[in-house]
């Protein structure tokens, strides 16, 4: 698969922006999410302040934010150089996408702008699956 890889300048947003972005899509990969420029979702998320930091793991920090709609969601920021390819990014927004179970949180959508990669999931504010899984009864 050919790298997912915008050529045009990163302050593009917008519509000719999002089609731009899916002409880079590899064929035969069926995407249905919403496609963000960085700005919009550093935006959300405040630049990525600290204090927006809900977790952080192997691939990356995962941060709170608020899109322009007041919809809250998870903006996890892939770190750039991390084992997670392009080809496992690119398997993740499309399996992702197309899942729907109550006991998985949903993919809103994906960000790829220049070398960043970002993955927009809904918020869910009761705590981690590591906590619900490991906490411990006192």
């Amino acid at each position: 698969m050919a790298p997912l890889e915008r050529t045009n300048d990163s302050s593009e947003s917008g519509p000719r922006a999002t089609e731009m972005l899916k002409d880079k899509i590899p064929h035969g990969l069926n995407i249905r999410a919403h496609t963000f420029t960085f700005r919009e979702l550093a935006s959300a998320a405040q630049n990525f302040r600290e204090d927006c930091l809900i977790g952080e793991g192997g691939f990356g920090c995962v941060y709170k934010g608020v899109l322009p709609d007041g919809k809250v969601v998870a903006v996890k920021q892939l770190k750039i150089g991390a084992s997670q390819g392009e080809r496992e990014f690119q398997a993740e927004v499309d399996i992702i996408s197309r899942i729907h179970h109550r006991y998985l949180v949903s993919l809103v959508g994906y960000c790829i702008d220049r070398r960043q990669r970002l993955l927009v999931y809904e918020y869910v504010s009761n705590g981690t699956l590591d906590y619900h899984l490991h906490k411990r009864k006192n």
